[in-house]
């Protein structure tokens, strides 16, 4: 990937996309292309097509999607299969038909079966598709294996990155799509705002959780990219895990809410734990940079800026 390949960017203005292209961007890459989804819908095959036919990409980013907290999952289950899996299956398709070098989707550790331990990139899909991420959990599973079946069939260059949970700049805050980090800072702000005397959180506080900052994450994208090898699947997280109790209380410090916490016990709170085993991507040369409480204060000042 030179500095001046033709780079398509698929759902910049997300979290993750976002990261990706400011990245580009900070490195001197000068031809990126990307779309609002109001200038073009992913899940239109046409639109998708012609877009390809006119921009023709070289390298391709997909971090496109329909994503959300529990909420959101379990009022939106066909949604949250139907628009993932029509999106990827129509990236995949144009960056085929019109060359593309090299296509990197961004995946989910949902894909992986919950285990004590790191889990490996062997252990994708081994999982029971049940519960409120069913839908989501199936629609990248889907993708990672569309991604494998066309390098395999086609030759086509693909790579899925398996991310554990991430947040950063760009989260989803004030919906019902916002993932745990997001939601938590914003409670804690308008708590200390409001001068509550006290913030719930959902569930034990002892469910543990890998979190990376999106910074971290598009940097491995982009380490991924150029690459000639190294696997179909990779992992990327920092090897460490986190209870969510520990976590919130990093958010409540650097917020400076003095208020009590209250852990609601009759709220769900997912798997018990998620970490990643991220050795392989750490062979080929890369390893996450951002300490977590110095990425929940970077996200907390976009927040305050961006906002509020």
């Amino acid at each position: 990937m030179e500095k001046d390949s033709k780079i398509y960017v698929a759902g910049h203005n997300g979290m993750a996309g976002a990261a990706i292209f400011n990245q580009l961007k900070f490195r001197g890459y000068n031809n990126i292309v990307v779309s609002s989804h109001k200038e073009l819908d992913l899940e239109n095959q046409e639109a998708v097509f012609s877009f390809f036919q006119h921009e023709q990409p070289e390298y391709v980013f997909f971090a496109a999607g329909l994503v959300g907290g529990v909420g959101y999952k379990q009022s939106h289950p066909l949604d949250m299969l139907n628009k993932n899996l029509h999106m990827i299956m129509n990236v995949l398709d144009a960056s085929y038909y019109y060359h593309v070098k090299k296509i990197l989707n961004i995946g989910s550790i949902l894909l992986y079966p919950e285990r004590e331990n790191g889990i490996s990139e062997n252990e994708i899909g081994k999982i029971n598709l049940d519960g409120t991420d069913a839908p989501y959990t199936l629609a990248k599973l889907t993708g990672e294996k569309l991604c494998e079946y066309y390098k395999e069939q086609y030759g086509l260059q693909t790579v899925t990155l398996v991310p554990c949970n991430f947040f950063g700049e760009n989260s989803p805050f004030g919906t019902d799509k916002a993932g745990v980090i997001p939601a938590l800072i914003e409670r804690f702000h308008m708590a200390k705002a409001r001068k509550m005397e006290e913030v719930v959180v959902w569930g034990t506080g002892k469910a543990c959780r890998e979190f990376l900052y999106v910074q971290d994450l598009a940097d491995a994208c982009l380490f991924v990219m150029q690459l000639s090898g190294g696997g179909s699947v990779l992992n990327v997280g920092t090897g460490n895990e986190i209870s969510i109790y520990d976590a919130a209380m990093v958010i409540k410090d650097v917020v400076g809410y003095t208020g009590h916490v209250v852990f609601d016990t009759s709220k769900p709170e997912g798997r018990k734990h998620m970490v990643l085993d991220s050795k392989r991507l750490y062979d080929l040369g890369w390893k996450n940079i951002t300490s977590f409480e110095k990425a929940i204060y970077n996200t907390y000042q976009w927040y305050m800026e961006n906002m509020t």
